[in-house]
């Protein structure tokens, strides 16, 4: 850990991982592998950064239904990982992954996936 970087609460940083510039990591976060924290992103609540992860501006995370993630520029949610322009193009379409549409567990997905992408279009009006 450099700079004024901070970590609180139950975060774990292990393995190789660096937190470096004005980053934060708290909450139950995990920073571990090569993965590189830094500037002014934060990582917090259940979020998981592993392997050769680079996080360098907000990392969002929610769980309604799935967990999710929001980083620079793609949301996962559950296990699948997508661009925001990709999910926005998702959420058009009629395409089917797992969960039915039209369904009240569809629609708290949906309901997810849309403040992700209204909190991203929000963190590139900050940094603009």
């Amino acid at each position: 850990v450099y700079g004024n970087a901070r970590i609180s609460g139950y975060a774990q940083v292990s393995d190789d991982a660096r937190i470096s510039g004005y980053a934060r990591v708290s909450g139950d976060a995990w920073i571990s592998g090569y993965a590189q924290v830094y500037d002014n992103a934060w990582v917090y609540d259940n979020a998981r950064v592993y392997g050769n992860a680079r996080a360098s501006s907000k990392v969002f995370t929610s769980n309604f239904i799935y967990n999710l993630t929001l980083t620079d520029n793609h949301i996962q949610f559950g296990c699948i990982q997508k661009t925001v322009q990709e999910w926005i193009d998702w959420l058009s379409s009629t395409e089917v992954i797992q969960t039915k549409r039209n369904t009240p567990k569809f629609k708290l997905i949906e309901m997810s996936l849309n403040l992700a992408i209204e909190q991203w279009r929000q963190i590139q009006t900050e940094n603009y």
